[in-house]
């Protein structure tokens, strides 16, 4: 039979072991991430556009949004 010291001692590493776990794995989700290229967005919004998700006008204004910060990138 376990003595109460050794009860304790398992629970807290247990517990330990629970909160540490999900953390290793937070780096590798968040280093994956990539941010789109300019064409791609801009293929996404077409998409958008053909199957009616977005307006015409909706498209013109995020297009222009897309264009003007790839401006912002190339400088």
């Amino acid at each position: 039979m376990k003595t109460k010291t050794e009860m304790k001692t398992k629970k807290l590493l247990m517990t330990v072991a629970a909160l540490i776990f999900p953390l290793s794995f937070s780096s590798c989700v968040v280093g994956s991430v990539e941010m789109p290229t300019r064409g791609q967005e801009l293929i996404d919004l077409k998409k958008a556009r053909d199957v009616k998700a977005i307006t015409p006008s909706e498209y013109d204004a995020e297009k222009r949004k897309v264009m003007d910060v790839s401006k912002i990138r190339t400088k």
